[in-house]
């Protein structure tokens, strides 16, 4: 299942918070759900980590870019004043719906399912997401890769494909537990990691820059 988005907005830019592989059960406070979700909600919430602003880290990358068509299909949302992150982007993984409400209050969410998600998530949220911001597509999927399958080799193929079929200039996505962002073919990549159940990494979200000329990414580490 896929669907197309488009996100409005009268600011000259926002910010996107990035997360996946939450795996939050039915009461997202509890102690089983690591302490790291409460962290990247405080961040997503109120902004007030200069590190959020400040994109001056190695982790960081940066894409210029001429704009593109518009979406022939999309529903658009308009943001919301915030003094936080605009929208809010999960790659997946959710597992319950519970674990939603939290980020809700925060911002718009924009979320795909994960290969562990509850069928009550598998019913509302499509497999990969299209979502475009200030001309900018963003593709959203919740692996681009099996657990088994190399980092590298397959990821970088399956983002190459979707990279062909549908042009985006940003692929997001989770399962690996491990965060990076990295670029293939002038298109930047980025995984925020997990903030529970961090794999090989620290637990981790992203956030995202973007405006009509410009977008940068950056890990942000919450232990």
């Amino acid at each position: 299942m896929f669907k197309a988005f488009e996100f409005e907005t009268d600011k000259k830019e926002i910010l996107v918070g990035v997360i996946a592989d939450t795996h939050l059960r039915v009461n997202p406070t509890a102690s089983h759900n690591g302490g790291g979700y409460q962290k990247a909600l405080e961040i997503f919430r109120n902004n007030k980590v200069g590190l959020v602003r400040n994109f001056t880290s190695e982790q960081v990358l940066k894409q210029n870019k001429n704009q593109h068509k518009a979406i022939a299909k999309r529903k658009p949302i308009k943001s919301k004043i915030s003094n936080g992150v605009d929208l809010i982007i999960h790659a997946g993984d959710i597992v319950s719906l519970a674990g939603l409400k939290d980020l809700e209050k925060i911002a718009p969410v924009f979320a795909v399912q994960g290969n562990n998600d509850l069928p009550e998530i598998q019913e509302k949220y499509p497999a990969m997401l299209l979502l475009k911001i200030f001309n900018w597509k963003i593709g959203v999927l919740h692996s681009l890769t099996n657990v088994l399958g190399s980092f590298l080799g397959r990821e970088a193929a399956k983002a190459k494909d979707l990279i062909k079929e549908h042009k985006f200039d940003i692929i997001i996505s989770g399962h690996t537990h491990r965060s990076y962002i990295k670029k293939i073919n002038n298109v930047l990549l980025i995984n925020p990691g997990s903030p529970n159940q961090p794999f090989l990494s620290k637990a981790s979200v992203a956030i995202l820059r973007i405006s009509k000329d410009s977008y940068q990414a950056k890990i942000i580490y919450l232990r």
